[in-house]
């Protein structure tokens, strides 16, 4: 018979770690970041059972080779825990909902967004930002109930610049003849058209 021995082991350690992440998001909306770094030991201790030894300089030696299974690992962490996509979806959806602008008569501005961009992420002071912008067409619909939209899925990523606090558009006005017939005379009726001295009443 053979007898087996079990022990275990603890390390203490004490160093610097230097180490810097860059960060870029895919077509497939995960992050990918990429660590690289050194970790000095300025002291360190391992004990396996009733063996002691320090390690510091042996980790010092062989330092490239010993870390980077560590900046891997600690990348895989950052990528599980942070999750861009399904802000960005949320983003895209609520884009997509009419929203009412107008009462008399009921007015409705509806976007269509085509195409979603993304600059970053960045990070400062421990946080970690991204600014989206939408490109897309939009339109004025006069309805009574809210027009129903089939939504766009949520494409592949674009890069961009970071977000402005200013934007412009262009709204083309879509309604029935009929309807458009009513708004110009109602409008010629309130405030006629003054010709040679004289109002011209419709």
């Amino acid at each position: 018979k053979s007898r087996i021995l079990k022990t275990g082991g603890d390390a203490s350690a004490t160093g610097l770690a230097k180490s810097e992440t860059t960060l870029a998001l895919g077509p497939d909306w995960k992050l990918a970041p990429q660590t690289q770094g050194t970790i000095t030991l300025s002291n360190g201790d391992l004990k396996i059972g009733p063996v002691k030894m320090k390690v510091a300089q042996l980790w010092n030696q062989n330092e490239e080779k010993l870390t980077g299974p560590l900046f891997k690992e600690l990348d895989k962490r950052i990528a599980s825990a942070i999750k861009i996509k399904d802000q960005a979806k949320r983003f895209w959806t609520k884009m997509q909902r009419p929203i009412r602008i107008g009462k008399q008569p009921t007015t409705w501005l509806v976007m269509a967004p085509e195409k979603i961009s993304i600059a970053g992420p960045f990070t400062n002071s421990n946080t970690l930002s991204a600014s989206i912008s939408v490109t897309g067409r939009a339109h004025i619909v006069i309805a009574d109930s809210e027009p129903q939209v089939k939504l766009a899925p949520l494409p592949a990523p674009s890069p961009g610049r970071a977000a402005s606090n200013a934007f412009s558009v262009s709204v083309p006005v879509l309604l029935p003849y009929a309807q458009a017939a009513a708004l110009v005379m109602k409008r010629l009726h309130d405030k006629p058209p003054h010709i040679a001295g004289a109002n011209v009443r419709f």
